[in-house]
Formats: C-alpha cells, sequence, structure tokens
C-alpha cells in the first residue's frame, strides 16, 4: 500500500500545463480538476472560477472521464501526484 500525504494548498502552484498534458485535459478541464482537487465543492468550484455549477459538473464528468476517475478524493489524489512527480532528462546527465 502507498500513502501519500500532501498540503492541498500547494496544489494551487502545480502548473495547468502539467495537468493538461498529464491526462490530455482542456485549459478549461484543468482549473475545473485542480480547483475540485483541492477539496471545493461545486458549487465552491463555480464560484471561484466564475462559471455556472452546471459548467463545472460538465468539465467534471470530462475530467472524470479521461482520468479514469469517479469521486473528487480520487481526482485530488491523482492531481497531488503530477504534483510530487519530477521528470528529468536522463541524457543530460551524462
Amino acid at each position: 500500500m502507498l500513502l501519500f500525504v500532501i498540503d492541498p494548498t500547494s496544489r494551487r502552484s502545480i502548473p495547468l500545463g502539467r495537468i493538461m498534458e498529464a491526462y490530455g485535459l482542456t485549459r478549461a478541464e484543468a482549473r475545473v480538476a485542480l480547483a475540485a482537487s483541492s477539496g471545493n465543492t461545486i458549487i465552491e468550484t463555480a464560484r471561484c472560477l466564475r462559471l455556472s455549477p452546471n459548467t463545472i459538473k460538465t468539465h467534471l464528468r470530462r475530467v472524470f472521464a479521461k482520468t479514469a476517475t469517479g469521486r473528487q478524493a480520487e481526482l485530488a489524489g491523482l492531481i497531488g501526484a503530477i504534483g510530487t512527480v519530477r521528470v528529468t532528462d536522463r541524457s543530460s546527465e551524462h
């Protein structure tokens, strides 16, 4: 079993491009995924992003499909993991 302990406030520093690239999300979907993975409700996410709750729900459905998740808690784990993974270019080490 693997357990990640991640500060939810650190998610704000994860670049949207990294989330978009990792899961094939649009910019709008990545913004919703990041906000929702921080523990915000749909209403809070809508207010924060200045979108309607229905738009948030639509984006979340797409995010869940693209990330193979079904709940915000699962999504939070994925987004948190993106923030902990560092990719290095092995060719520059030689």
